[in-house]
């Protein structure tokens, strides 16, 4: 049985969300995550950054800065900063995990239960980050992962289930999963690089009054979503359980990725947790192997 040995070199994981979680008439469309990773050594590149932009945009100390706050749809040259600031933070490598409500079958577990949207696409979330863990270049990493606090979500039970979970590859589960805590944006710098991440996505696919798109503050910081092997990001970067076409369906999709092809082999099966006997999300998963 591996143990994650503590001298082993540091992963930060700094997880924000967007949307709701609720299925109502009024409930947005997506509920999602997103994991900004960043080797420890460079963390401080990232909080630099941060803590730049919050002086830059004038934000008074304490407050968390935050994309729908102060970098609102009219603030086009503060988004233009922040994505080009952000896309040249050093070692950051992106993941995104995404529900689309409305592509949800009737019959889906998860279809109107909000707690259950929300710890499912966290245990989808870590298993993509365990893949990064392992396969993370120079060797693998133990991640540190902070979580932004949810207001009304019952977060230990969701720890709980992470918790309990067995992957095929333990080792790879482990690493990802040994060390979790839940925190205000407010405390952490790179939780609120998280939601700036969040705002550039919802950008991209959210059309305004007139039908466009505002794709170019995520399209500056594509480089860094996390990729497979052969440089593919659906099934390792982008995860959309529903439709893939909520995201091979974009404009700034790269057309080398295909609208929606199935990915690599070691992509196209869950992370089957012992007892858990579902189906992956559309798109494909990657699968978690045991350490030699």
């Amino acid at each position: 049985m591996h143990q994650v040995n503590p001298t082993t070199p540091a992963l930060r994981a700094y997880v924000d969300e967007t949307g709701d979680r609720g299925f109502g008439p009024s409930a947005s469309r997506l509920f999602g995550l997103c994991a900004v990773l960043v080797p420890d050594e460079l963390d401080h590149e990232l909080r630099r950054t941060v803590r730049e932009l919050r002086t830059g945009f004038g934000i008074p100390e304490g407050h968390a800065l935050h994309w729908a706050d102060h970098l609102r749809a009219r603030n086009h040259d503060r988004r233009r900063h922040a994505a080009k600031s952000l896309s040249e933070v050093p070692g950051v490598q992106l993941i995104y995990v995404l529900v689309d409500k409305r592509a949800l079958a009737p019959a889906s577990d998860v279809h109107g239960d909000a707690a259950l949207t929300y710890t499912r696409t966290t245990q989808l979330l870590f298993e993509r980050i365990a893949v990064a863990a392992r396969t993370w270049p120079g060797g693998h990493r133990r991640v540190i992962a902070e979580i932004s606090h949810t207001r009304g979500h019952d977060h230990p039970t969701t720890l709980k289930h992470i918790g309990a979970l067995s992957p095929h590859d333990g080792f790879s589960w482990r690493l990802a999963t040994s060390k979790i805590t839940v925190r205000g944006a407010a405390d952490r710098d790179g939780l609120q690089a998280a939601d700036l991440y969040l705002g550039m996505f919802n950008a991209a696919i959210t059309p305004d009054k007139y039908g466009n798109h505002s794709d170019e503050y995520l399209v500056e910081c594509l480089h860094q979503v996390h990729r497979d092997p052969l440089g593919r990001m659906l099934g390792r970067g982008f995860t959309v359980l529903g439709q893939d076409s909520l995201i091979t369906g974009q404009p700034w999709w790269p057309s080398s990725e295909g609208r929606g092809l199935p990915t690599e082999p070691e992509a196209a099966a869950s992370t089957e947790a012992e007892g858990a006997g579902r189906p992956g999300p559309s798109g494909g998963s990657p699968r978690l192997r045991e350490e030699p």
